[in-house]
């Protein structure tokens, strides 16, 4: 978005709790961390760093996290907890 606001866009989805990011002025890519969900086993998801390079890429939260781990409420045969 502009400073005042104004012109909003969404640059990607899926993603749940991010905590920091930095910024490539040489390359134009979003670096960012992004925190599991709980409750799901021991560290599992994990944790991750996820990069916007362009696009409009969706991370797969509430879906899929981490690795593919797959949320047992949208796929129940997948994963049992």
């Amino acid at each position: 978005m502009d400073f005042d606001g104004k012109n909003f866009e969404t640059i990607a989805t899926g993603i749940r709790n991010t905590v920091g990011y930095t910024w490539n002025h040489a390359t134009k890519k979003l670096y960012f961390t992004e925190m599991g969900r709980d409750q799901m086993g021991e560290n599992i998801p994990p944790d991750e760093i996820n990069v916007i390079a362009g696009g409009k890429p969706h991370f797969g939260f509430p879906y899929v996290h981490a690795r593919g781990i797959k949320y047992p409420n949208f796929f129940p045969r997948c994963l049992r907890v």
